[in-house]
């Protein structure tokens, strides 16, 4: 396939870098260690797709955001801070911002969760997807 359109939205500032097709193949093949860490770069984007895809899939909008916490609290943790509007983490989950933010409130009611501001700290143990 010789054409490839894609789109992003920048979610900061940003500057663009474009650069021709065949200088990067062979900057890809005359450097194995780039090499490696650009299909490492791939490999986890593509499983951070697929963990998203399989995220939106869980029906109970109280599981989805739970699993989604579990995910982004890291292995030794079980504190996360939030570091994108709560809109986008929604958008992210495919549900409303109100269903997240009732959802939040519903997970800090019934001791799931505590949340300060942007921090929010799992009074469960983090499981591992």
């Amino acid at each position: 396939m010789e054409n490839y359109t894609c789109s992003a939205i920048a979610e900061e500032p940003t500057q663009v870098l474009a650069f021709p097709k065949q200088q990067f193949l062979n900057t890809l093949r005359q450097n194995s260690d780039f090499a490696i860490a650009f299909m490492t770069q791939l490999s986890y984007r593509l499983h951070m797709t697929k963990t998203m895809v399989e995220l939106r899939s869980i029906r109970s909008a109280q599981e989805r955001v739970l699993h989604y916490l579990r995910l982004m609290a890291s292995p030794e943790k079980n504190t996360i801070v939030l570091n994108q509007p709560l809109k986008d983490i929604a958008a992210d989950l495919s549900i409303s911002p109100e269903a997240l933010s009732r959802t939040l409130a519903q997970l800090t009611h019934e001791g799931a969760i505590a949340r300060k501001k942007r921090t929010i700290t799992l009074l469960e143990l983090p499981t591992s997807s």
